[in-house]
């Protein structure tokens, strides 16, 4: 989300009420009081307008997402569909919080022909962009971005300090094909689990299809993945904590 809300002004409609408004979520008696504010607030009133926009745009570009589902066991990392306010607003920030071309928004070391992926963290209805070796929380939600010159197939992955590996994306047995792209945002987002401590993150990108899980199984194994012929991986990490720890 935008950080406007941490600018607005006390009685003003919060992000979060917009968002419940779109969902369907609102009682009668809040969809009456944010109607009336709406009326008397222009500020309110435009960024209302804004989001409405935005997520008709959205709607006509993306018309739905498949379903999202862990590929892990037994400890599941939780998978989440983007609301359409979500990506919505989630598009304009990556336009306007996008870094400048050729830089690496993942960080870490790009691999052979500089495809990488970078991430977004969601928390308290603020995204951010994310660094390699950030401290983040359980119950954060992370999106990732991808940067590729070619079509190539990808899959992520986490290995964390349970030795546990984890699928992040995509949610299905085959490797997802993308097309070229630059810091361009997948489609789901994943939501941390409660492990604490490091965690390194693979993306495996491909010419060629390949088996999801079988990569999750070597990287639960070693720790790390070997790129077969006609791949790449980029690897980086981030921690886990908890505040105040």
């Amino acid at each position: 989300m935008s950080t406007e809300g941490r600018q607005r002004r006390d009685g003003c409609v919060t992000d979060l009420t917009l968002d419940r408004s779109f969902a369907g979520e609102l009682s009668e008696e809040a969809r009456a009081a944010m109607t009336t504010h709406l009326g008397e607030c222009d500020d309110c009133h435009a960024r209302h307008a804004k989001l409405t926009a935005e997520r008709e745009r959205f709607l006509e570009l993306r018309p739905s997402f498949e379903p999202r589902a862990s590929e892990r066991a037994p400890r599941i990392q939780r998978l989440w569909a983007l609301s359409t306010v979500f990506a919505a607003a989630a598009a304009a920030f990556l336009l306007i919080r996008a870094g400048t071309p050729g830089t690496d928004p993942g960080g870490g070391i790009r691999p052979k022909g500089d495809a990488h992926v970078g991430f977004y963290v969601q928390r308290d209805q603020i995204s951010e962009r994310g660094a390699p070796g950030q401290l983040l929380r359980p119950g954060d939600r992370v999106r990732f971005t991808y940067t590729s010159a070619t079509p190539a197939y990808l899959a992520i992955y986490a290995f964390d300090s349970t030795r546990a590996a984890s699928v992040f994306f995509p949610a299905s047995e085959r490797a997802r094909k993308l097309e070229p792209g630059a810091d361009t945002p997948l489609d789901s987002m994943v939501e941390l689990d409660q492990a604490l401590g490091k965690e390194s993150i693979h993306a495996l990108f491909c010419d060629h299809e390949f088996p999801v899980n079988e990569f999750r199984i070597e990287l639960e194994k070693s720790g790390t993945l070997n790129a077969p012929a006609g791949c790449r991986v980029h690897a980086f990490e981030w921690s886990k904590g908890l505040p105040g720890r």
